[in-house]
């Protein structure tokens, strides 16, 4: 079965941190209150099928010992100011280590081998993927892992991480990561 489910960055300040994060239903208020996208209501709904997405950076991640993005791959996370410091210098570190094109990953890092397809990419197209990407406030990927759309999608997503996380600090806010779950 197949779910393409939204990943919602939710700038907040500290009164409006939720009492209890056990999981994703502790932020339906917050979810309720910031779910018409607009300029007031600073919200990234980010979607993939079967978070696929995050699925592949805490993969990369994981494999290139890059921890501070965990977050990601969390039903429901809360980041202050450190962690999301911690979380731009990993996007960094993340960028700085695929520049030039994926890392050679082993043949058994992907069980489904979606992501070492995009090894075969050239590096000048990789690089235009790279620049091709954008951040968005409401991101939805539509589909292929082992297309070059697919890893423009990808970079989209990490350049949407990277845009919440600025926005973030910027206004000294906390940063709500909810991933309801089917």
């Amino acid at each position: 079965m197949s779910y393409s489910i939204p990943v919602f960055l939710i700038p907040i300040s500290y009164e409006e941190i939720p009492s209890k994060l056990e999981n994703w239903h502790s932020a339906h208020n917050i979810l309720n209150q910031y779910a018409d996208i607009s300029d007031e209501n600073k919200l990234w709904r980010i979607t993939s099928r079967n978070w696929w997405l995050e699925w592949h950076l805490i993969r990369m991640c994981e494999f290139l010992e890059i921890n501070e993005l965990e977050f990601v791959g969390m039903e429901i996370a809360c980041l202050g100011n450190a962690e999301l410091l911690n979380g731009r210098a990993a996007i960094g570190k993340l960028f700085d280590a695929i520049s030039d094109g994926m890392p050679d990953f082993p043949p058994d890092f992907y069980p489904d081998e979606n992501l070492l397809d995009y090894q075969d990419i050239p590096r000048q197209k990789f690089r235009e993927a790279l620049r091709e990407s954008k951040p968005a406030f409401d991101f939805y990927a539509y589909d292929s892992s082992e297309s070059y759309e697919g890893l423009v999608d990808f970079f989209s997503f990490v350049k949407s991480v990277q845009d919440a996380i600025d926005y973030s600090l910027e206004r000294k806010k906390f940063l709500l990561i909810v991933q309801p779950q089917p």
